[in-house]
């Protein structure tokens, strides 16, 4: 997972930058962060951009950076809002921002994905390990907007391809 998140890492700050850049845009909160290294990248890009890892307590911390910290907590008490929430669900709603999520994961059979036939057989073999595994399967562009609806939010975008990946924005 590590090593997933710092491939994934690079090439978020790198191809979408925009994501990030936006004026309305302060704060990021990883949830689930762990190490934080998603959040290490991210704030190394972005100085202005303040950065949290927000995961249980686990005693370790990411040091060395004036515009990222760690906050130790459970998703299922509290998020801390943002104006990015990073893999969950908690977003910063007042008047005078906007406020999204970001997820970064599967969307089987998408186009920017189809176009790759490599790209769609790591996706099947995700598929099928999650099916192996977890009794699960990796969710196609329908499922997320049920997922996405059904959770209160207003819409969303599929940004683009990374790797077998994609980025989504779904905004409240």
């Amino acid at each position: 997972m590590i090593e997933d998140s710092k491939l994934v890492a690079r090439v978020l700050v790198s191809e979408c930058r925009e994501v990030f850049e936006e004026s309305w845009v302060e704060s990021l909160v990883d949830v689930g962060g762990g190490g934080g290294t998603m959040a290490v990248e991210i704030a190394k890009t972005f100085p202005k951009l303040k950065c949290t890892v927000f995961d249980l307590p686990r005693g370790d911390g990411v040091k060395g950076l004036e515009n990222l910290e760690v906050v130790g907590g459970s998703m299922f008490e509290k998020v801390p809002p943002a104006d990015i929430v990073l893999l969950k669900e908690a977003v910063s709603q007042d008047d005078k921002k906007k406020g999204k999520v970001i997820v970064i994961d599967m969307v089987m059979g998408h186009k920017a994905v189809l176009e790759n036939h490599e790209l769609c057989q790591v996706q099947y073999c995700f598929d099928l390990l999650m099916l192996v595994h977890f009794n699960g399967k990796e969710r196609n562009e329908k499922e997320w907007q049920s997922l996405f609806m059904a959770a209160g939010f207003s819409d969303y975008k599929i940004i683009r391809s990374l790797g077998p990946k994609c980025l989504i924005e779904a905004y409240p």
